[in-house]
């Protein structure tokens, strides 16, 4: 039974590094407009803001406004399917094809626990 705690943690552990992955990958694709400094930063900043407001007020385990099933995959998808998008333009398709497939593993196992 302390195996399946262990393995939790780690699914959790690994549910976090996804999140902050996802905030750095997509800020570091706006960050990559080709128009102007202002707009660059706005959109960089903007962006990671943005994405930490709807997961604190919708996605997080504390959040005022949890959602719950197909709504909060719905979310998450969305969250993660940016950061795969902003991997592949940004990097190239094989770590966003590692990032997805890591996302849709780890996914399981919180779905499944």
């Amino acid at each position: 039974m302390e195996n399946v705690s262990i393995i939790k943690s780690v699914n959790h552990a690994a549910r976090f590094i996804l999140e902050m992955i996802s905030l750095i990958m997509i800020g570091y694709w706006s960050f990559q407009i080709p128009k102007g400094i202002i707009l660059k930063y706005g959109a960089g900043i903007g962006s990671v803001f943005l994405i930490m407001v709807i997961w604190a007020s919708f996605g997080s385990p504390a959040a005022p406004y949890r959602l719950q099933g197909l709504s909060r995959l719905v979310l998450e998808a969305v969250i993660y399917g940016l950061a795969f998008f902003a991997i592949f333009f940004t990097a190239n398709i094989g770590w966003s094809i590692l990032f997805g497939l890591i996302v849709v593993i780890n996914t399981i196992f919180v779905y499944i626990e």
